[in-house]
């Protein structure tokens, strides 16, 4: 929401929303067959049917104010193959002491495809948010998840001046974990983090993007240089890879990041983010 939207908000209001969607592969093509949404989420189906189809998540004003709670279910079926993106970065709004939350839990069936790859979430100073993804992949399922994490608004002098942060993914297959990654920070990451005004995490698993992966741990499974000022290092998972990045600004996270995606162009019928809307 905008900010001049924010201050006109109720005291208490609060604005809990789920949201569904469903994609199926249909007489040779994946199909979004099933997409539903409250408010404030708004899901975009840019691109509803092809070699992958393409849906955009973001929340009326494109931001979330204190109380609220969006969930998002998504579920990739046989051999289908989905891209969630976002128009634009996440703006989490100054808490008012109630924290502002974000879920996401999808589940891949065999020969299914989730590409994962919004813009980063940028908390305001004070803000208080909580974010947790949660996904089930079937045996024979593969996943590519990036997660971005902004240090807020530089040009107005906050970097890490959140309340409080936090984040998980857990990344399961036959019922057990293959990814656990959390991160919390609070306002002494500040000084923790002072060079760096972005985080990003990359998860790449399964036989359809197991060539992704393996070029992955390739070009950055050696120790990083701790001098430059972009940081990457990548570790082997079973049946995949997970990238870390860090960097002074969001663009150069995003570009190493969203570059990394844009290498399954062929599956997904295109580059995502050489189509912004």
């Amino acid at each position: 929401m905008s900010s001049a939207s924010a201050l006109i908000s109720p005291p208490d209001a609060s604005r809990r929303a789920r949201g569904r969607i469903r994609v199926e592969q249909v007489d040779g093509a994946s199909a979004v067959v099933g997409i539903c949404a409250g408010t404030p989420l708004k899901l975009l189906p840019t691109r509803p049917r092809g070699p992958a189809a393409w849906v955009h998540v973001t929340s009326f004003g494109g931001g979330l104010l204190p109380g609220d709670n969006l969930r998002l279910r998504l579920r990739v079926g046989r051999e289908a193959t989905l891209f969630v993106g976002s128009p634009a970065a996440t703006k989490i709004f100054k808490s008012d002491g109630r924290p502002s939350r974000s879920r996401m839990h999808a589940r891949i069936a065999a020969g299914g495809l989730l590409v994962w790859g919004p813009d980063p979430a940028a908390p305001f100073a004070g803000s208080i948010f909580a974010a947790r993804q949660r996904i089930v992949l079937d045996p024979g399922a593969s996943l590519a998840f990036v997660d971005l994490l902004a240090a807020g608004r530089p040009a107005r002098g906050e970097r890490w001046a959140a309340t409080r942060l936090s984040s998980r993914t857990v990344v399961l297959r036959d019922g057990a974990p293959l990814v656990s990654e959390a991160l919390a920070l609070d306002p002494t990451a500040g000084d923790r983090l002072a060079s760096w005004g972005c985080l990003g995490t990359a998860i790449i698993i399964g036989p359809r993007v197991a060539a992704l992966a393996q070029a992955v741990l390739g070009e950055w499974s050696h120790p990083p240089d701790s001098r430059a000022a972009l940081i990457m290092t990548a570790s082997p998972l079973a049946g995949g890879a997970l990238l870390r990045c860090a960097g002074p600004a969001v663009e150069n996270v995003a570009a190493v990041l969203h570059g990394v995606l844009a290498r399954l162009a062929r599956d997904l019928g295109g580059d995502p983010w050489a189509h912004r809307f």
